[in-house]
């Protein structure tokens, strides 16, 4: 292969053996064979790292790179800075590319001139069942004023994965990325958010080129570091929508829904954790003191059943001890 390629297919894998091969058949089954793929080991206990390997001794477009274990994050930021195609889009292990998909996003580049392209996904749940998500109804363009539209889409959470983009080299990287590392939620929005801010013109194709696996349902675990990480994803989520001028109503409401989701799964995690009745009746406490907390004090929303509301209240009446005790008892007083 001569010159660049055309598309960089970045793929990070952490104990994926299982769903690899596939993976990597469906990269390599594609219609459009412009690309390379890099493939970087995030530290695998597993086979993963073998096997890219062997499928690196097959193929010279699959480049891999064995790390230790950093986070998916860091692991990202080094298959980027691997790369050389013009266009960068990311694979998850677990997941498929349909066979026209980077034909057809290479068609919507050349046709439209754009920064960054996205489109539908096909699900799949752990029985196999399978649905399909559409944004729209027909094909989009994305610029000027409608470049809100896409940040709002984004602060739904509908529109955070990055394997439902593909940008121009030039607006993939995430600025001072250090800032970043550690972060162990809201990666993929934390760069979407980057991404959708620098591109001054998005095309939308409406069809459905991507398979997501949705995983067996495993449950969250509570730590207090992933409080701060959550905190300094919203904090850059409000810097960049004041930024480029996205700081509409409706944009400020879902930023403000955003936080008391994820400020109620904190509290939901914090008490299910394995910590003493005293440490969870803290931890729920200093939630009040957090970024979270504070925007959405500032930015009061609707849109929450009269349960959440009543948690929200209690947590700013200082009322952790109670709250705590009636969040234990949930189940049996489905509250």
């Amino acid at each position: 292969m001569k010159g660049e390629p055309f598309f960089s297919v970045l793929v990070t894998v952490y104990n994926k053996e299982s769903s690899l091969r596939e993976c990597l058949d469906s990269i390599l089954g594609q219609s459009f064979d412009d690309y390379e793929i890099i493939a970087v080991d995030d530290g695998s206990a597993d086979k993963s790292g073998d096997i890219l390997d062997e499928y690196a001794e097959r193929d010279k477009r699959i480049k891999v790179c064995h790390t230790v274990n950093s986070g998916v994050f860091a692991a990202r930021m080094t298959a980027l800075k691997k790369s050389s195609g013009k266009y960068v889009l990311n694979i998850d292990a677990d997941d498929l590319l349909k066979p026209t998909l980077l034909k057809e996003v290479a068609d919507e580049f050349l046709k439209t001139d754009c920064d960054m392209v996205f489109y539908d996904f096909e699900t799949e749940d752990a029985k196999g069942k399978r649905g399909v998500h559409n944004y729209f109804e027909t094909p989009m363009i994305f610029v000027g004023d409608r470049r809100s539209e896409l940040f709002g889409l984004l602060l739904t959470t509908s529109f955070n994965s990055l394997w439902m983009k593909c940008f121009k080299r030039e607006i993939a990287n995430v600025p001072d990325e250090n800032r970043f590392f550690g972060i162990a939620h809201g990666e993929d929005l934390l760069q979407s958010a980057f991404a959708v801010c620098a591109s001054k013109k998005t095309s939308y194709i409406c069809k459905a080129l991507y398979l997501y696996r949705e995983s067996n349902g495993a449950s969250g675990r509570f730590d207090k570091k992933s409080v701060g990480g959550y905190c300094e994803v919203i904090k850059t989520l409000e810097s960049l929508m004041k930024k480029y001028g996205f700081d509409s109503d409706k944009n400020v409401g879902e930023l403000s829904r955003m936080c008391r989701k994820i400020l109620d799964n904190c509290m939901r995690l914090a008490v299910s954790s394995d910590m003493s009745f005293k440490e969870k009746c803290e931890t729920v406490y200093s939630l009040k003191d957090t970024f979270l907390f504070e925007y959405i004090k500032e930015h009061p929303c609707g849109g929450f059943s009269k349960r959440q509301d009543m948690r929200f209240k209690m947590l700013d009446k200082n009322m952790s001890v109670l709250l705590t005790l009636i969040q234990s008892l949930k189940r049996r007083l489905m509250f």
